[in-house]
């Protein structure tokens, strides 16, 4: 395993290359697949799962350092690592290389804490509708307007209401 991880890890790697994560070349900003901050956390939560089993997991200090861009044509090996699986509090790291080169990009950072206090509530119930509202056709018309590209995975907006700058 070629890796950047030392020590006391877990690493898990992926594959993401033309052929997927479909999830990559549905989200494009200025013409470049780019993988969404949600499929980096996905990814995290996925190796706290494979760690830890069911319980619940805190994202904490996450810090996006560079985007994982996929180009035409390109194949990255993508690791999670996480260092000391056995603490109550691990660091991450999220990273990725060209297949066949070793120079590694750090994409994000932070730490997996595990066994945290209550379920967070939504400070506001669900339901609450605000004042105004933009319907999902207006919404994706001046999403796309501003260079972004998103598929149908990731056009899962059905409606937006908004009162005093909140949505």
């Amino acid at each position: 395993l070629a890796s950047p991880a030392l020590g006391d890890t877990a690493v898990f790697e992926s594959v993401f290359s033309d052929a997927g994560p479909v999830f990559v070349h549905e989200h494009v900003i200025f013409g470049k697949a780019i993988s969404p901050a949600a499929g980096h956390m996905a990814m995290l939560l996925a190796a706290a799962r494979e760690l830890w089993g069911d319980v619940r997991c805190e994202l904490r200090g996450v810090d996006f350092l560079s985007p994982l861009i996929v180009a035409d044509g390109e194949t990255r090996l993508v690791q999670v690592i996480v260092d000391v699986p056995c603490a109550g509090e691990s660091a991450f790291r999220l990273v990725s290389c060209r297949q066949g080169d070793h120079e590694w990009l750090t994409h994000c950072t932070g730490a997996l804490a595990r066994e945290v206090g209550p379920e967070a509530r939504s400070a506001v119930p669900a339901g609450t509708r605000f004042a105004s509202g933009e319907s999902k056709v207006a919404f994706y018309e001046r999403f796309l307007s501003r260079g972004y590209e998103v598929g149908p995975g990731f056009q899962r907006i059905e409606e937006i209401t908004v009162q005093g700058g909140e949505a």
